[in-house]
């Protein structure tokens, strides 16, 4: 139960990366392409056409670099998560019977000789056997 929803959270850590990935690539994108002048003219912030094409190259990266960031961020915390997911499963202890049986019955786990039904101590070598 707990491995499907360890699973689950994984599978949403890597589409929120991948998510954030573009939509700050988009947002890049669209700060290098619009003009920008209005918040300039807004501020009053006196600037020429380089200081301008400047400052969209710098929000060009940083949203550029942010968004890079977040998604490895995001797919590392994915990974990490599988990897414990499989350490967890490999380390679990899995079902095995009490004691192992051949065709001819039970046996005993230490020396491997038959044991009867109900026997709580091994006759040949006096091992427990529950």
């Amino acid at each position: 139960m707990k491995f499907g929803l360890y699973r689950f959270v994984s599978g949403v850590l890597q589409v929120f990366a991948w998510i954030i990935l573009v939509v700050c690539v988009i947002m890049a994108i669209v700060v290098v392409a619009s003009p920008g002048y209005s918040w300039v003219y807004y501020y009053n912030m006196p600037m020429g056409a380089a200081d301008m094409m400047g400052m969209r190259w710098v929000g060009f990266l940083a949203l550029l670099l942010g968004g890079i960031s977040g998604w490895a961020f995001l797919l590392a915390v994915a990974g990490i998560l599988m990897v414990l997911i499989s350490i967890d499963q490999n380390l679990s202890p899995r079902y095995q019977p009490s004691q192992p049986t051949t065709a001819s019955g039970a046996v005993c786990p230490n020396c491997g000789a038959r044991v009867k039904p109900g026997d709580r101590f091994c006759q040949a070598c006096g091992a427990k056997l529950e």
